[in-house]
C-alpha cells in the first residue's frame, strides 16, 4: 500500500501539466489590444517528458490536449495531436538531453516549441479558411523561450524534491 507521499510523487509531472493547462486559459494582457500567454504547457510537457515520461502516460497528454481545445476554442484534436508530437519528439530525443548543459535542453526546446506553434498556427489558419497574425504566435514563442529557464527551474526542484 503506498503512502501519501508515494502517491503525491506519482501525480507531480500530471498535476503540473493539468494546472498549466487550465492557467493557460487566463490571459496575460501586454496591451489592451494582444492578449498572449505563453506556453506553459509545452515547456511541462516538454520537461516530464525527458526527465519523467514513466509518470506521464501519452494517453493523458491527448485527454490534456482535447481539454486545451475545448477550453480555448481551437479546432478540437488539434492541441491533442501537437501535444502528443511534442511527447513523442521529445521523448525520442531524451538521449540528447539528458546528461548535457541546460543550454542543450533550452536550445531543443526553441527548436520543438517553434515548431509546435507553427503548426498551431498553420492548423489553425486552414480551419478558420484565413491566414491568421503570425506576430501573435511568434510573442507567445518569444515569451515562452524566455520564461522557459524560470520554469525550468521549478520543475527541476518539484523532481528533486517530490517526485525523486
Amino acid at each position: 500500500m503506498h503512502n501519501i507521499f508515494d502517491i503525491v510523487r506519482l501525480i507531480v509531472p500530471v498535476l503540473t501539466i493539468t494546472v498549466l493547462v487550465i492557467a493557460s486559459f487566463l490571459p496575460f494582457n501586454i496591451s489592451q489590444e494582444v492578449v498572449i500567454f505563453p506556453s506553459l504547457t509545452i515547456i511541462a510537457i516538454f520537461y516530464w517528458a525527458i526527465y519523467r515520461p514513466d509518470l506521464v502516460p501519452p494517453v493523458f497528454i491527448f485527454l490534456i490536449g482535447l481539454l486545451k481545445d475545448i477550453g480555448t476554442g481551437t479546432p478540437v484534436g488539434l492541441m491533442a495531436s501537437v501535444f502528443l508530437i511534442i511527447y513523442s519528439v521529445s521523448f525520442g530525443q531524451r538521449r540528447f538531453f539528458i546528461g548535457k548543459t541546460f543550454y542543450y535542453t533550452w536550445f531543443g526546446f526553441a527548436v520543438i516549441s517553434g515548431a509546435s506553434l507553427f503548426i498551431i498556427w498553420v492548423m489553425s489558419a486552414l480551419f478558420l479558411g484565413r491566414v491568421g497574425v503570425l506576430m501573435i504566435p511568434l510573442m507567445q514563442y518569444f515569451l515562452s523561450v524566455v520564461i522557459f529557464p524560470v520554469v525550468i527551474w521549478f520543475f527541476v526542484r518539484l523532481q528533486r524534491h517530490l517526485v525523486d
